[in-house]
């Protein structure tokens, strides 16, 4: 299937974003670098920025109204964000905590304007540009860890820079604004689902934690992988890749209720595989390889569920 220049700007923006957000600012390898090398702790950075990536997202969910000034914020994010960064170079590292606590509130403005792009597709199109951004992200993210084993920490911070950089001259030259045509606000009397949307974020919240818990706890629990830095550094990205290339292979036979189906099901294989092959490298390959298509499956999930929301209530800011 032939992909548009509007499908291009929706695949390319978020894909180089994620690329970013990715490499640095969630556990990237820019914060690693640091950390091992000057002793700034993971602790007090990461989490500052999702706290305040959440506070952004909710301060626009609240606030924001006019679907049409999806430009201005896209646009509007990059430049603040890109600003916040360059000023935290010159920062000393103990302040950065804060620039990143900014960068957090700022980053997430640029995902609410392209969910209002993003928000206008079917669903089999959204789990097509999912895909497609996902595949780019991952493999800029893989090109910024390669480098990792090579530059200095301060080099490092510069090249996971680029993506953000680069979205931003790709949005000046693609010029969105010539291509979308926005579909009409939907003249729909429905209320909006506040108690079904509670129950459904519930539901994503205690996977994600689960799904988070486990991973976290299961890649640290393979002392054997120590002499496969290699191995442990990229096998992930193996199966969760391949399992998007899939979904587009297979695309049209792809029932979304049925991958979120699949994801929860898949955790919980995980687990059994994660007791009873214990710390070995088959293991390892094992259980990784299962997670990591649960977690591809469940993403795509919750990316075109919240998206088909968006635009049956005209609300993708709040979703």
């Amino acid at each position: 299937m032939k992909i548009q220049s509007k499908d291009q700007f929706i695949i390319w923006s978020m894909a180089l974003y994620f690329g970013w957000i990715l490499s640095f600012p969630y556990y990237g390898a820019v914060l690693q670098a640091f950390a091992y090398r000057i002793d700034l702790y993971l602790v007090y950075l990461t989490p500052a920025f999702l706290f305040f990536h959440a506070l952004g997202y909710l301060t626009g969910g609240l606030f924001l109204k006019k679907i049409a000034r999806w430009r201005q914020l896209m646009l509007g994010s990059l430049i603040l964000t890109l600003t916040t960064i360059a000023i935290m170079w010159f920062l000393p590292y103990e302040r950065w905590p804060i620039a990143l606590a900014l960068i957090g509130f700022l980053s997430s403005f640029y995902v609410l304007g392209w969910s209002c792009l993003f928000s206008a597709y079917t669903s089999s199109e959204k789990i097509r540009l999912i895909a497609h951004f996902v595949i780019r992200a991952n493999l800029i993210v893989m090109l910024i860890i390669s480098l990792s084993f090579f530059l200095t920490a301060r080099a490092m911070f510069v090249a996971a820079t680029v993506p953000l950089i680069a979205a931003w001259i790709y949005f000046i030259i693609a010029r969105p604004e010539t291509v979308f045509a926005l579909p009409p606000r939907l003249k729909t009397k429905r209320v909006f689902p506040g108690v079904n949307l509670l129950i459904i974020c519930l539901f994503i919240i205690a996977v994600k934690i689960t799904a988070g818990l486990m991973f976290s706890v299961i890649h640290v629990s393979y002392p054997v992988m120590a002499e496969h830095r290699l191995l442990q550094t990229y096998y992930n990205f193996i199966p969760y890749l391949l399992t998007f290339f899939g979904i587009l292979l297979f695309i049209r036979k792809i029932k979304l209720d049925s991958m979120a189906f699949a994801g929860v099901l898949l955790l919980g294989l995980a687990f059994i595989s994660f007791a009873l092959l214990k710390n070995t490298i088959p293991g390892f390959i094992v259980t990784i390889t299962i997670i990591e298509i649960a977690f591809a499956l469940f993403s795509v999930w919750i990316w075109v569920l919240l998206g088909d929301l968006s635009f049956i209530y005209s609300a993708p800011y709040r979703f």
